[in-house]
């Protein structure tokens, strides 16, 4: 018996000993039906570490917090670290790295391993559980806001912080799995305070409303928003993903919908059906079936249950490839009319939009490098056309420039370089001498950003009365809102009303009608407005066609010239 209470005693000095030093874990505490979660640091021999969890459930210790006794009732290890000339440490199960760790050490976040070794940090290498969920509240209370109020460090805003923080807890610590809540700012509005919890453990939205109901009771004048994000699950395909296939992303929502869910693209662009995307019924399931550029970004799906916003978001990265090419010769028409017969020099720019796909540029295995300029990056290449003897080989000659993005897929791009040899129009003004049966054009020099200049009178009364037409006959009702939901015919509606709209030979108007087209192209919000979804790309290529086309062909500067074929009924 006295060895064995020796042991005993030996097993308890063993645990004080534990208590007193370092190591990760978590420990839940209990107190008049809240809870709290601690997360302590121990330091102790590895041989002892299979037994920790044990030996402090068993002593059902009742501790001290803020002068208040409270009982651990739960202890569980979520790190462990081996301390040598480095440090290496491992998830327990059930547990991810924290957010610290994951900026400090991106590789562990992106490795499947639970086991990372870690450098000089300036987070503690800390996991958090898989199952933790963050609410996002906003909480409008019923007094004058004053300026004191935007400051975090004034004693107003501490407390007033400090006041509300405790009124929330009374009842969102009744949550399973509390962890935190925090007071994160007030804003105008009589006062909105916004506030972020944290809960290490899934609950259904029930709960969290009648937890918010019951905070209402007690405090009339207060009126909640909230947002989750934990309890419903993206699951994102494996990336980056090919350029111009398909892609899926899901979301996992184990509750009863009161609605369909909605997807969201960079936060902004509402996604709906269309040609190239398909939302399944209830709204978990999105198929891209044709990715591209305006694919790649951060989606979330949002689902809303008893005024509770839940949300889930990841971002879907694309190996691209570039859609908007231009380029530029120089000179445009190589002459080998001119006698004698001598070596002519062409340089050829190819100008893409600034991406951030690592492009691999060749032409003929020599890679291209690419020079930043602005938000384009510029690619030249050179070649001799040799005149003396151009007579025994056809007429012009093709350079190809290709580009391969990281999943080894390529875009070839074929320039053209039309050689004069015999007949060709003649040089007039600006404009160089050019071969028939092709398009000459003139770089624009002027600077088109953050500047304004008056537009040609003419021009724009043709515009105006072109435009005016849109709202006559049939098309005008067609903007007025539908019963029933979106009306999805209204793009082909707003086709047909367009059809033939901007004819014209020239002068400032192209320049006008392109930078307007270019400015209702970039703002996606207002092109789904206009289309019905964003995934409507015919629409897209129907509506730039009048004027992409027509602009890059037309010659003349001087013409002001803009008739609409619209006929008024």
């Amino acid at each position: 018996m006295v060895d064995v209470m020796r042991t005993r005693n030996r097993m308890k000095a063993l645990t004080v000993m534990v208590l007193c030093f370092l190591r990760l874990f978590s420990r839940q505490v209990i107190e008049a039906g809240s809870y709290s979660t601690y997360y302590v640091e121990l330091t102790l021999e590895s041989l002892a570490v299979p037994n920790v969890t044990e030996l402090l459930q068993e002593l059902g210790l009742n501790v001290s917090v803020d002068s208040s006794a409270v009982n651990i009732f739960s202890v569980n290890i979520t790190t462990a670290c081996s301390v040598t000339d480095r440090t290496t440490c491992t998830c327990s199960t059930g547990y991810i790295w924290s957010n610290g760790v994951c900026n400090d050490h991106p590789d562990c976040c992106n490795s499947q391993e639970a086991t990372c070794t870690m450098s000089n940090s300036s987070s503690t290498p800390m996991c958090l559980p898989k199952s933790r969920v963050t609410v996002i509240g906003s909480l409008t209370l019923n007094r004058a806001y004053t300026q004191g109020l935007a400051d975090s460090s004034s004693q107003e805003f501490e407390a007033l912080a400090k006041n509300l923080s405790n009124t929330l807890k009374t009842s969102f610590s009744e949550l399973s799995g509390f962890d935190s809540l925090v007071i994160t700012q007030f804003r105008e509005g009589s006062v909105i305070a916004e506030f972020e919890m944290t809960v290490n453990a899934n609950f259904d939205t029930t709960t969290l409303a009648k937890k918010t109901a019951a905070l209402q009771k007690d405090n009339k004048d207060y009126n909640f928003t909230l947002e989750t994000r934990g309890i419903v699950k993206m699951k994102l395909p494996k990336m980056p993903v090919c350029y111009n296939g398909p892609a899926t992303i899901k979301c996992e929502f184990s509750e009863q919908l009161e609605s369909d869910g909605t997807w969201r693209l960079n936060n902004i662009t509402e996604i709906v059906n269309g040609t190239e995307v398909e939302i399944q019924p209830q709204g978990k399931i999105l198929n891209i079936k044709s990715t591209s550029n305006i694919w790649k970004g951060t989606y979330e799906c949002i689902f809303v249950k008893e005024k509770i916003i839940h949300k889930a978001s990841g971002n879907l990265d694309i190996a691209l490839l570039p859609e908007d090419v231009d380029t530029t010769l120089s000179p445009q028409f190589p002459d080998c009319t001119i006698e004698p017969k001598r070596e002519i020099a062409v340089k050829i720019k190819y100008s893409i939009a600034n991406s951030t796909e690592p492009y691999r540029v060749k032409s003929r295995q020599v890679e291209i490098k690419g020079v930043p300029d602005g938000d384009r990056i510029n690619y030249e290449l050179s070649t001799i056309i040799n005149c003396a003897s151009y007579s025994d080989k056809p007429d012009d000659r093709k350079v190809s420039l290709t580009f391969e993005n990281r999943l080894n897929q390529t875009k070839s791009i074929d320039v053209v370089i039309p050689v004069i040899t015999r007949d060709f129009c003649e040089k007039d003004g600006d404009w160089p001498r050019a071969k028939p049966g092709y398009n000459a054009t003139l770089q624009c020099t002027e600077r088109s950003k953050n500047e304004s200049k008056p537009i040609q009178v003419d021009a724009l009364s043709d515009a105006l009365h072109s435009a005016s037409n849109l709202l006559d006959g049939s098309l005008r009702e067609a903007w007025d809102p539908q019963p029933g939901g979106p009306d999805y015919k209204l793009p082909a509606k707003y086709l047909q009303s367009v059809e033939g709209l901007a004819v014209y030979t020239g002068g400032p108007f192209p320049a006008f009608v392109n930078y307007a087209f270019t400015l209702v192209n970039s703002f996606q919000g207002f092109l789904i407005l206009l289309t019905g979804c964003i995934g409507e790309k015919k629409v897209r290529d129907a509506l730039l066609k009048y004027v992409t086309v027509q602009a890059k062909s037309s010659k003349s500067e001087t013409s002001t010239k803009f008739t609409s074929s619209i006929v008024k009924k």
